[in-house]
């Protein structure tokens, strides 16, 4: 089921590039001057120990992640220095993702909303990860496709397969200043998450379920943060409920066990920042999950 939009127009920070076939990349640029974070770290059963693993606080908000810090988050060093994972920055982090959604677009509206079953017709992995779908639009077939960048190892998914796709694109408000552009797709016999991606400042509640997304805005806050040009790297929080909890900031990258099913969840945060400049905001954060297959 799906409503129909225009071709993306440019859209706050994000410089979107509409193509003649409307294959549509969004990317944020670079910062002009902005602290950074870590390399991602595990917590908890799973993974390699970096502390005492957070329990997610706070209420769920209307961007889809739970406000607050995390009860018992490790401080970084427990010396009481510095938390790294607000300090270093890894460039190679890759969140971004195309989508061609060309035959879903008629002219005059502003949004897009797609809700649709597919089946993959291909994955093409040389270089950077294309998936080709066949959609169901209420009786009537439309192509659509999407693009990741090359994963360590294989995606989760293949030709043949039916797949439940979620697709929401609103530029940016001139009344709010929200913008929201995400994807996300699960395996249509078991519901099992396959990829995520959201980039923009305000975010569908729930959208990484199963896994509890938590996206903390405090913990790397800068002494004066009501300074005009104050800027700082939020931490995102994502746990399994298995026991554990993945901690990721401004362009970091780690890996998940998934809830249920095979394969990890490889999760990279290409942005995550959190800015005090020309109008209040939830801060920009681009995030990309994919399952892969860990082989």
């Amino acid at each position: 089921m799906t409503s129909t939009t225009t071709p993306y127009p440019v859209a706050g920070l994000l410089a979107l590039a509409l193509s003649t076939t409307a294959c549509i990349e969004l990317d944020p640029g670079e910062p002009a001057d902005t602290e950074s974070g870590t390399v991602g770290t595990t917590s908890g059963t799973a993974g390699t120990a970096s502390g005492t693993a957070g329990t997610a606080s706070g209420t769920v908000d209307s961007d889809g992640a739970t406000d607050g810090a995390t009860d018992g988050a490790t401080d970084g060093a427990t010396d009481g220095g510095p938390d790294t994972i607000c300090e270093d920055t890894h460039p190679d982090v890759d969140a971004s993702l195309t989508i061609d959604v060309s035959e879903w677009l008629e002219v005059g509206m502003e949004g897009l909303d797609i809700v649709t079953t597919c089946t993959v017709l291909a994955v093409d992995s040389a270089g950077s990860v294309t998936t080709t779908l066949e959609c169901d639009d209420e009786g009537t077939p439309r192509g659509l496709s999407f693009t990741i960048p090359a994963t360590d190892d294989p995606v989760a998914w293949g030709a043949g397969e039916s797949i439940e796709v979620v697709h929401h694109y609103y530029p940016e408000s001139i009344d709010t200043y929200e913008h929201r552009a995400e994807l996300t797709v699960h395996r249509s016999t078991d519901g099992a998450l396959l990829l995520v991606w959201i980039d923009g400042n305000v975010t569908s509640p729930g959208i990484f379920d199963p896994v509890v997304w938590t996206l903390d805005r405090e913990r790397c806050e800068p002494p004066d943060p009501t300074d005009f040009d104050a800027s700082w790297p939020m931490v995102s929080s994502f746990d399994n409920g298995l026991g554990e909890v993945l901690e990721l900031g401004h362009e970091q990258r780690g890996t998940l066990t998934p809830p249920t099913g095979e394969g990890i969840l490889a999760i990279d945060v290409g942005w995550s920042i959190y800015a005090t400049c020309c109008h209040e905001q939830d801060g920009w954060r681009m995030v990309l999950l994919r399952r892969t297959t860990g082989a």
